[in-house]
């Protein structure tokens, strides 16, 4: 009997048959591939909203950073 590895619901059991058919015996690279592309596109939404919120804080007077200055904080402060 064959192990088949916990899928939460319906949705990824097909999208696990579509990676399999596909794929083939790399379907599990190309799993981690696209998991790895969807998790580098949510740091780079992340880090984009910071660098925004830091450029307001410049543009509004306000000071950004641990030391009050107008310019040079780190993101997210």
């Amino acid at each position: 009997m064959t192990c088949l590895p916990y899928l939460a619901d319906r949705a990824a059991f097909v999208d696990a048959t579509d990676l399999i058919t596909i794929f083939g015996d790399e379907a599990a690279l190309e799993a981690a591939a696209r998991a790895t592309a969807v998790a580098t596109s949510a740091i780079i939404c992340t880090l984009s909203m910071a660098a925004d919120r830091a450029a307001d804080r410049v543009a509004f007077g306000r000071p950004c950073g641990r030391h009050g200055s107008l310019s040079g904080g780190q993101i997210g402060d």
